[in-house]
């Protein structure tokens, strides 16, 4: 083999091993997006459910504590409430 050919091998090989080290870094980095996309959509699902929790619950307490049920049959003595407006 000529010098000539095995610099020509040799540089070939290091851009092989240069092009996979990209590869290897643009795999990585597209993980890390991922995981911190999905990471931040967790969050904030966690976050929603926990909202609608807890204003599920004060909207119970308000029912409960205005002293009827869904419907009101007492409109004239009604405290304003969410379901009938206050007769």
């Amino acid at each position: 083999m000529s010098k000539t050919s095995k610099k020509a091998t040799a540089l070939s090989r290091k851009a092989r091993i240069e092009e996979m080290r990209r590869a290897e870094r643009a795999r990585e980095r597209r993980n890390r997006i991922i995981t911190i996309t999905l990471s931040a959509v967790v969050v904030v699902g966690l976050a929603g459910w926990g909202a609608y929790a807890i204003n599920s619950a004060n909207k119970k307490e308000e029912q409960k504590a205005s002293g009827h049920g869904r419907r009101c049959r007492w409109k004239e003595l009604c405290q304003p409430c969410a379901y009938c407006g206050g007769g």
